[in-house]
C-alpha cells in the first residue's frame, strides 16, 4: 500500500497530484489539459490560460488554490512565447507572492502544444491543539 495521497484525473497512468507530508506535487498540465473542453492550441495565452486553469481545478479538488503554490517549472517550446506566457501567467498569483519557478526552454511537447507547466502546492494542515489537562473534579 502506498503511503500517498494520489489524486487522478482522466489520464490513468499519471496522478494529476501525489500529496506527501506538507506538500502536494502537482503533476504537468498543457494545452489539452482543459477541463471538460477542447484543446486551447496554437496561442500561447490561451495554452496558459489553459495549463494555469487545469492547475487550479487540482488544487481546488484538495481544497488549496494558486497561493499555496510554492514552486513552479514551465516548459516552452519557443522563446519568443516567454512573454505572453507570463502575461498570462502572472495573473493567477496575487502581486507580491510569486512562487519560485524556472523557466526552461524544451524542443517537443506532448499533442503539439508550447507551453507545459507543474509545480508545488504547500499543504494547509491544521495544526494540533495542545492537549488541555483534564481538570475534571480538581478544585481551584
Amino acid at each position: 500500500m502506498s503511503k500517498f495521497h494520489r489524486i487522478t484525473g482522466d489520464a490513468p497512468m499519471l496522478s494529476d497530484a501525489v500529496m506527501d507530508g506538507e506538500y502536494i506535487f502537482l503533476a504537468g498540465k498543457c494545452c489539452t489539459d482543459v477541463p471538460g473542453g477542447e484543446a486551447a492550441q496554437g496561442d500561447i495565452r490561451a495554452e496558459t490560460k489553459a495549463a494555469m486553469d487545469a492547475l487550479g481545478a487540482v488544487l481546488a479538488k484538495v481544497g488549496h488554490d494558486f497561493s499555496d503554490i510554492v514552486t513552479v517549472r514551465v516548459f516552452l517550446t519557443q522563446g519568443e512565447d516567454f512573454d505572453g506566457m507570463n502575461e498570462v501567467y502572472t495573473q493567477y498569483f496575487e502581486p507580491g507572492a510569486m512562487p519560485a519557478r524556472t523557466c526552461v526552454g524544451v524542443t517537443w511537447m506532448v499533442e503539439g502544444c508550447r507551453v507545459e507547466i507543474d509545480g508545488i502546492a504547500r499543504r494547509r494542515i491544521p495544526k494540533p491543539r495542545p492537549a488541555v489537562p483534564d481538570t475534571e473534579g480538581q478544585r481551584h
